[in-house]
């Protein structure tokens, strides 16, 4: 569709900006946009239309953003889709900030059908998408001297497979907004997504702290956001969003837990609901003795003032006499 914020790689006078176009590669196709001249906000309406032939060894499609020049054309920026968590069968429009562009965004849209044999081998995979967003409070492993502390990046690791984050010079509470979203295929489904902060040095970088984010802790195909204490951060954090999504296999288990928790807490409300039933009938069959002349046994109050009577039959003082229009307001009550 377009993109904005473009970098200037161009001299700038009079209007002479950069002249972009789009690389798209998947696997060993390319197909690239037209160029369109000295315009750092491209919007491109025609022949931006591209089609490939996806494997199962294609994962990614990657976009790349150049500058056209004479002699040598300059990149502005990339980005990548991942096809294993790209929504099958229907359109979905994407806006991606570009790795190394600045604040660069690229917008398109995107139609992924795969085949039934495709659509089952993806279903036999887990993948975890991660999003390191930013990190907090961390600790100055730096001189301190001018401004100079620590400069972080995260290393990002699930099972086998690793990645690592830009490093964010001189800065204690860094923000990624680029070069910070990784894909993951689970190997282990009770494994954990592992966060090692660092401090980049020449000769040898330095701990910043570590957090474990355990894959049941993930909601299935919706991102959720963590808020980690880093161990051994000296009260340092990091935000981190991230989205599961499931085999079939894992998504059936899901449900599965999830109705039997449902199960247990509609089991316990009709327990519930049994003991209010088998009162409401101890409290009709006490009312339909009322109505039949069974006498009520007396009470400590009136045994008491029967024998300081004398047993004569004197009015009853009104504390006694309560339990009488307790009983005639039942009565009542009963008879609506």
């Amino acid at each position: 569709n377009g993109a904005v914020n473009l970098m200037n790689k161009d001299t700038g006078m009079f209007g002479d900006v950069s002249d972009p176009y789009v690389v798209v590669r998947l696997g060993e196709v390319e197909h690239r946009t037209p160029t369109i001249d000295n315009n750092l906000n491209p919007v491109w309406r025609q022949d931006n239309y591209f089609s490939f032939e996806v494997t199962l060894s294609h994962t990614e499609v990657e976009f790349k953003v150049m500058n056209a020049n004479y002699i040598k054309d300059e990149p502005l920026g990339t980005t990548t889709m991942d096809l294993r968590t790209t929504l099958r069968g229907e359109w979905h429009n994407y806006t991606l900030r570009l790795r190394d562009g600045g604040s660069a965004e690229l917008d398109f849209h995107a139609y992924f059908r795969p085949t039934e044999y495709h659509s089952m081998v993806l279903d036999c995979v887990t993948v975890v998408c991660v999003r390191v967003v930013e990190a907090r409070n961390l600790m100055n492993k730096d001189t301190g001297i001018l401004g100079d502390v620590s400069d972080p990046y995260v290393k990002v690791r699930l099972g086998s497979t690793e990645h690592t984050t830009p490093t964010i010079d001189n800065n204690l509470n860094p923000v990624w907004d680029v070069g910070n979203e990784f894909t993951f295929v689970v190997e282990d489904e009770d494994g954990a997504l592992e966060l090692d902060v660092k401090n980049h040095n020449l000769v040898r970088d330095d701990p910043l702290g570590s957090a474990r984010i355990e894959l049941h802790r993930m909601a299935s195909e919706e991102w959720t956001r963590f808020n980690e204490k880093l161990t051994d951060g000296a009260g340092g954090e990091i935000l981190v969003d991230c989205y599961l999504k499931p085999t079939e296999i894992r998504r059936m288990k899901n449900e599965v837990a999830q109705a039997r928790v449902l199960e247990a807490d509609l089991a316990k409300k009709a327990a519930g609901l049994a003991h209010q039933v088998q009162e409401a009938e101890y409290a009709k069959k006490w009312l339909e003795d009322i109505d039949g002349g069974v006498k009520m046994p007396m009470s400590m109050e009136e045994k008491e003032w029967e024998h300081a009577c004398g047993g004569r039959n004197l009015v009853m003082p009104a504390w006694i006499s309560v339990a009488q229009t307790e009983v005639l307001a039942l009565r009542q009550a009963n008879k609506r």
